[in-house]
């Protein structure tokens, strides 16, 4: 075994190479040191870096590895390992590895927001939101875990809240570009969804449109129905609005973490079987409370329905 000041001075040499940008003869300095001595933490650390920098995600999926059988307790190797397999589009493998990665680094900011891009890759919005706001409360510094929650709550069509993080990111980086645009994209997708909404508008009846649509008589309302039928209308869609905003809340705020609590629990099988029933209990808790509102919504919008069939429906004539 070679001695260890021989194993640092090439180790230092490489280091100086990969912030110069030079990648390919950092790993040349780092196969020097692995020869010396294979067991080393840190030359492995090096080489996962100047691979992956270098666009080698193989070689740096294969030193990523080795970093974790060298020392299982720490979880940092488990999160970059994540970050490269989200490059490798290997969303499923990222998000088993930062799943044991993240209990080991609890603080790890970075850990979430990987796991978020996992999730919006694999189009699993809710869980994506969860990770990004976990990076965010951990970070709250953190602009990109901004853009791309936005980003994400705008691939839902959830303008008002992409607005929100569009703005934050800005805040925090005044100068990012990537928010700029996609704050204008979202404003612009808010007028013109507002400009296309009538406030007085009808349900489509899909039995009476089209080309099979038969003649039907239309009702004639008074201006004292007409008025009533506008006020019934107004505060049955502010009811459904408020019924849909906490149902909205709920699913950020309690379903999707409980549910990503209980993935973590899962995910680690040494876990105590107390966790995991105090885990499976609090998602319990949220999707009763999930249905509860669901079903709330539910005949808020029947019964705006309802009404919209009584106020379609024609007053038979009184025989004379």
């Amino acid at each position: 075994m070679s001695s260890t000041p021989e194993i640092e001075t090439l180790c230092r040499r490489a280091g100086r190479c990969v912030r110069k940008g030079d990648y390919s003869q950092a790993l040349q300095l780092y196969r020097q040191a692995v020869a010396l001595d294979e067991s080393r933490f840190e030359i492995h650390e090096g080489m996962a870096t100047a691979s992956f920098l270098s666009d080698d995600y193989e070689s740096a999926v294969t030193h990523f590895n080795r970093m974790t059988q060298l020392n299982p307790r720490q979880g940092k190797s488990l999160i970059n390992l994540g970050a490269v397999y989200n490059r490798m589009g290997e969303y499923r493998k990222a998000i088993d590895v930062l799943r044991r990665g993240i209990p080991k680094e609890k603080s790890s900011g970075q850990g979430f927001y990987n796991l978020g891009l996992a999730y919006r890759r694999l189009e699993q919005s809710s869980m994506a939101i969860s990770a990004y706001r976990e990076a965010i409360r951990i970070d709250p510094e953190m602009a990109e875990a901004h853009l791309n929650l936005a980003n994400v709550y705008a691939d839902m069509k959830n303008y008002q809240q992409a607005i929100v993080h569009y703005k934050q990111a800005l805040e925090v980086r005044p100068g990012f570009d990537r928010a700029r645009r996609g704050l204008e994209h979202v404003q612009q997708a808010l007028k013109q969804s507002k400009r296309s909404i009538s406030p007085f508008g009808r349900l489509v009846n899909t039995e009476t449109s089209g080309p099979r649509a038969t003649l039907v008589v239309e009702r004639q309302l008074t201006d004292e129905e007409r008025l009533a039928d506008r006020k019934a209308v107004h505060s049955l869609a502010h009811d459904i609005e408020t019924a849909a905003r906490d149902l909205v809340k709920m699913l950020q705020a309690e379903f999707g973490p409980s549910l990503l609590a209980l993935n973590r629990c899962v995910a680690q099988p040494d876990e105590s079987p107390s966790v995991i029933t105090d885990a499976y209990e609090d998602f319990h808790t949220a999707l009763n409370h999930c249905n509860e509102l669901r079903r709330r919504l539910k005949r808020k919008i029947l019964e705006l329905r309802a009404h919209e069939e009584l106020m379609n429906t024609p007053k038979l004539e009184r025989a004379e």
